[in-house]
C-alpha cells in the first residue's frame, strides 16, 4: 500500500509570539502609523516567525526591526522574545550550537524575570534540538519540562502540544504504547478545546500507529474519526487521504471488496481536483490489490495508467515504485525476461534519483555559504555606519570645541584623532574576524555534509548492494537451469562491480585531500581487478609523492582514467595501456594512450562514454584533449592548474 501521509506526525516548534497573539491575515494591511509600541512588536514578531520556514531572508529583516524596537522597552520579558526569536532564526538555517547558546540566554533571563510563558516555549525549542541530534533522553525531559510551565501557566493548547511532542519521542523510540498514551491525552485537549484541525491531525496519527503495530480494528476507528471531520470541513485534499487509509485497513484485513470501494472514491476525488500524483499512487494501490487476488489482467492495466501518469509528469520516485511492483508482477507469473527488465530500469531510475539527491545536497550547501555570506556583508555594512557615525560625532565635537579656547580645541583635537584610529582599528579587525569565523563555519558545515553523505552510502546503500549480491549468488547457486543460472551471475557480477564503484566514490569522499601516491595505488588495484588477461597496464607518476588532490578533482580523474580502460579492454585489443601523471609549473598533465586498434574519432561511436569524460574534465577546471586513428591507438591529454584548486565536494 502507498499513502499519501504515512504517519503525520507534527513536532510544535515555539515560533508564535509569548504574548499577545495577532491574527496574521491582518499582517498583510500596513501597519497605522498611530499603532503603540507593543502592536507594532507583536506584528514584527508575528511576520518573522510567519517567515522563518519559508523565507529565511525575510524573517531576518523583520528580526532585525525587533531587535531595535526592544531597546524601547523597559519590561525584560520582550527580551526574552527578542532572545528566543533570534534562537529559532539560527537553528532555521541549521546553526544548532549558535541556536542552544543563545536560547541558553533566554532561558537565564526568563528565570531571573519568573517568566513561565518563556521559559515553556524556550525548554520546548532546546528539546527539540536534542530530538533532531538523536539524543532522546535530553529531548524527552526538556518536553517534560515546558510540559510542567504549560500546567502551571494553565496554557490547554500548549499542553496539547507538549503531549503531542512527547508522543513523537516515545514513537521514535519504538515505544507504541507509550506514544499513542500521551497522543490520546493531546487528543482530548483539542476535543475540550474544539481544535477541528488539531483533532483531525490527532485522529490520523493515533490510527497510523495502531495500523503500524497491527491493531487494525483500532486504527480503522481513528481514521474513521479523522475522515469524517474533513468531510464536514470539505477538505477534499484530507478526504482522499482519508479514503485512502481506510481502503488500506480493509486490504490488511483482507476485506478486498472493501478496499477497492475506497480506492475508487479516493480516485475520483484526485481526478476531480486533478491531483495527477496522488491519482498515480491510487492506480498503483488498485493494482497491487488486483494483483493480490490475482486478478492479474486487471491489476496490469491499473500499473499501465500509472506508469503513464509518472512518465507525463516526470513523477521519479513514484514510478520507482510501478517498477517495482512490475517487477515482482512477472516474477510472480515466471516471466523472467520481463521481471529482468523492470529490475534493470528500477535500477537505471534509482541512479538518477541518486544523482538528483545529491545535486540538491550541493544545492543546500551553496544556500547555507550564500546566508553566512550575506551575514558577513551585513556585518561589513554595520561597521561603515559605525565609522560613519563617529565621523559624524567628531565633527559636531569640533563645532563645539571651536567656540570655546583655541588651545583646549587643539588638545582635544589630538586626542580624538587617537582614539578615532582606534576605533577604526578595532571595528576593523572585528569585521574580518566575523568574515573569517563565517568562512570557517561554511567550511565546517561542507565537511561534515560531504562526511554525512558517505556515511549514508556506505551504510545504507552499501549494506543493501552486499544483500542484493549475497541473495543474488545464492539464486544462482540453487538454480538448476543452465541459462537462468547464467543471468544470475551475470547479476551478481553488475552488484559486486557496482559495490566497487561505491566504494571508490566513498574512498575519495571519506577525507579532505588525496595524494597522487593513493591514488596511483587505487588505480593500480582497479587494473588488477579488471585486466583478466594481464594485457601490460601500466602507471607512471613523475609528480612529487605529497601532492595533494581535492576529493573532486581524485573522483573526476580516478573515473576518467576507468571510462578509458574499461573501454580499452572491451574494444582497443591493445598490448599496452599507459597513464602518465606529470607536473611541470604548477601543472598537472595526465595522458592515458593505448597502442590498440584506435578509432575514427570524427565520428560517433557509441560505447566509448567520450562525452561523459569530457565533462567530468571541465567540473575540475581541467582541459580535455584526445587523439586517435585506425590502426594508431588512442591517447587522451588532460591539463589542470595546481594552483587553482577546485572546491572540495
Amino acid at each position: 500500500m502507498y499513502r499519501f501521509v504515512l504517519l503525520p506526525l507534527i513536532l510544535f516548534l515555539s515560533l508564535s509570539p509569548l504574548k499577545a497573539q495577532v491574527n496574521l491575515d491582518s499582517l498583510r494591511k500596513s501597519l497605522p502609523k498611530e499603532a503603540s509600541v507593543e502592536h507594532r512588536f507583536d506584528n514584527y514578531l508575528s511576520l518573522s516567525s510567519k517567515w522563518l520556514l519559508q523565507n529565511q531572508d525575510s524573517s531576518y529583516f523583520y528580526l532585525q526591526k525587533l531587535i531595535l524596537l526592544s531597546e524601547e522597552f523597559t519590561d525584560k520579558t520582550y527580551r526574552v522574545e527578542v532572545l528566543n526569536q533570534s534562537a529559532n532564526y539560527l537553528q532555521s538555517i541549521s546553526l544548532a550550537d549558535s541556536a542552544l547558546f543563545v536560547y541558553d540566554q533566554s532561558f537565564r533571563l526568563a528565570k531571573k524575570l519568573n517568566y513561565t510563558a518563556g521559559l515553556a516555549k524556550v525548554t520546548n525549542n532546546i528539546a527539540l534540538i536534542a530530538l533532531e541530534r538523536g539524543d532522546f533522553s535530553v529531548g524527552l525531559s526538556k518536553f517534560y519540562e515546558s510540559l510542567a510551565y504549560e500546567e502551571e501557566l494553565g496554557n490547554e493548547v500548549g499542553k496539547a502540544e507538549a503531549y503531542n511532542n512527547i508522543g513523537v519521542v516515545f514513537y521514535y523510540q519504538q515505544d507504541y504504547d507509550k506514544s499513542l498514551e500521551y497522543l490520546k491525552l493531546s487528543l482530548r485537549v483539542h476535543q475540550r478545546l474544539g481544535n477541528i484541525s488539531s483533532l483531525k491531525q490527532s485522529y490520523i496519527n493515533i490510527g497510523a500507529i495502531n495500523e503500524m503495530i497491527g491493531r487494525l480494528d483500532s486504527a480503522l476507528i481513528y481514521y474513521e474519526q479523522g475522515l469524517k471531520i474533513a468531510q464536514d470541513l470539505k477538505d477534499l485534499n484530507e478526504i482522499a487521504v482519508g479514503f485512502n487509509n481506510m481502503a488500506g485497513i480493509y486490504e490488511s484485513l483482507g476485506k478486498y471488496q472493501e478496499a477497492e470501494r475506497y480506492y475508487q472514491k479516493s480516485l475520483a476525488i484526485n481526478k476531480t481536483k486533478r491531483d495527477d500524483k496522488s491519482s498515480a499512487l491510487n492506480y498503483l494501490n488498485l493494482a497491487t490489490l488486483y494483483q493480490a487476488q490475482n486478478k492479474f489482467k486487471l491489476a496490469f492495466v491499473y500499473f499501465e495508467k500509472a506508469l503513464e501518469i509518472t512518465k507525463l509528469h516526470d513523477y521519479k520516485k513514484v514510478r520507482a515504485e510501478v517498477y517495482q511492483n512490475l517487477k515482482i508482477y512477472y516474477q510472480e507469473q515466471g516471466n523472467f525476461e520481463n521481471s529482468l527488465y523492470y529490475s534493470d530500469r528500477l535500477r537505471a531510475l534509482d541512479d538518477t534519483l541518486f544523482n538528483e539527491t545529491k545535486s540538491k545536497t550541493i544545492a543546500e550547501a551553496e544556500m547555507r555559504y550564500e546566508t553566512a555570506k550575506k551575514d558577513t556583508e551585513l556585518a561589513e555594512q554595520e561597521a561603515e555606519l559605525v565609522k560613519e557615525q563617529l565621523k559624524v560625532k567628531q565633527k559636531n565635537q569640533w563645532l563645539i570645541i571651536l567656540g570655546a579656547l583655541i588651545s583646549i580645541v587643539l588638545l582635544f583635537a589630538v586626542f580624538s584623532y587617537r582614539q578615532q584610529k582606534l576605533k577604526e582599528g578595532r571595528l576593523e579587525s572585528e569585521a574580518l574576524l566575523k568574515q573569517e569565523r563565517a568562512k570557517a563555519d561554511l567550511r565546517r558545515r561542507m565537511e561534515a555534509e560531504r562526511l554525512r553523505i558517505a556515511r549514508d552510502l556506505h551504510d545504507h546503500i552499501g549494506t543493501q548492494l552486499t544483500i542484493i549480491g549475497s541473495n543474488i549468488d545464492n539464486l544462482a547457486f540453487k538454480e538448476k537451469e543452465e541459462v537462468k543460472r547464467i543471468k544470475l551471475e551475470g547479476i551478481s557480477d553488475h552488484s559486486r562491480d557496482t559495490m566497487h564503484q561505491l566504494r571508490e566514490t566513498i574512498w575519495a569522499m571519506n577525507v579532505e585531500g588525496i595524494n597522487v601516491t593513493m591514488l596511483v595505488a587505487k588505480l593500480q588495484e582497479f587494473f588488477r581487478r579488471a585486466n583478466s588477461e594481464a594485457r601490460s597496464m601500466q602507471i607512471r607518476n613523475s609528480c612529487e609523492q605529497d601532492l595533494v588532490l581535492s576529493p573532486n578533482q581524485t573522483i573526476a580523474l580516478f573515473r576518467i582514467s576507468q571510462e578509458a580502460a574499461n573501454n580499452a579492454i572491451k574494444y582497443a585489443q591493445f598490448k599496452s595501456f599507459v597513464i602518465d601523471l606529470r607536473c611541470t609549473n604548477s601543472v598537472l598533465r595526465v595522458s592515458i594512450s593505448d597502442d590498440g586498434v584506435g578509432m575514427d574519432v570524427n565520428q560517433s561511436v557509441r560505447g566509448y562514454g567520450l562525452d561523459n569524460m569530457a565533462q567530468r574534465a571541465k567540473d575540475i577546471g581541467a582541459s580535455f584533449k584526445l587523439s586517435s586513428e585506425r590502426g594508431k591507438g588512442f591517447i587522451i591529454v588532460m591539463e589542470m592548474s595546481l594552483e587553482a584548486q577546485v572546491a572540495i565536494a
